[in-house]
């Protein structure tokens, strides 16, 4: 009898075990839109100047969530560099960052430490005025994350496994900060 259970259960096991990290991410992103969101849509524009505050709060309290928005690229005629993101799991004493820059690369650190994992972004859209989107879905000690509909890694959460507040920012590095300019943000909501 047990031999019958485990033939009949593993069949239906190994596809599960077969999914890919985007599957799951686009499977939890499609779970948590059968929800209402808990924050959002919100837009508005981050200033990107020293001193300022570079991020705009979705004001919510989770630990697991599907979030998105949208930023657009600054029409600096220079080469100026920048950077983008989504810090999440923000308490008084902790957060984690993600972040996507100018020379196409997305790095993940936790509060003021330094980088935890950075990569290459493929689909990202590096010309002034461009529009990237990031979809990050974070569930117990994974996150998932894209960025313009495409897959890019899945990130290692244990570091920071509190509930805490969700926040689109830029000029999240120093050498990204440009007095009197702003990144503009849009479609920033949040699924609990």
């Amino acid at each position: 009898l047990t031999m019958i259970l485990m033939a009949t259960a593993l069949p239906t096991a190994a596809p599960a075990a077969a999914q890919s990290d985007a599957d799951v991410q686009n499977r939890l992103i499609e779970l948590a839109l059968q929800r209402p969101s808990v924050a959002g849509p919100l837009s508005g524009e981050l200033p990107t100047g020293p001193g300022a505050v570079h991020v705009q709060s979705a004001r919510v309290n989770v630990r697991d969530f599907y979030a998105a928005a949208t930023f657009s690229n600054p029409d600096a005629e220079g080469e100026s560099p920048w950077d983008v993101g989504i810090s999440f799991r923000r308490t008084a004493m902790d957060e984690l960052t993600l972040m996507i820059d100018s020379s196409g690369t997305w790095s993940f650190k936790q509060a003021m430490e330094s980088i935890i994992a950075s990569g290459a972004v493929g689909s990202l859209a590096t010309g002034p005025g461009e529009i990237n989107a990031i979809d990050l879905v974070a569930i117990g000690s994974e996150g998932y994350f894209a960025v313009n509909g495409q897959y890019v890694a899945t990130l290692d959460l244990s570091a920071g496994l509190a509930r805490g507040d969700i926040a689109v920012g830029a000029a999240n590095l120093a050498e990204d900060r440009r007095s009197g300019e702003f990144a503009a943000y849009d479609g920033f909501e949040v699924w609990s």
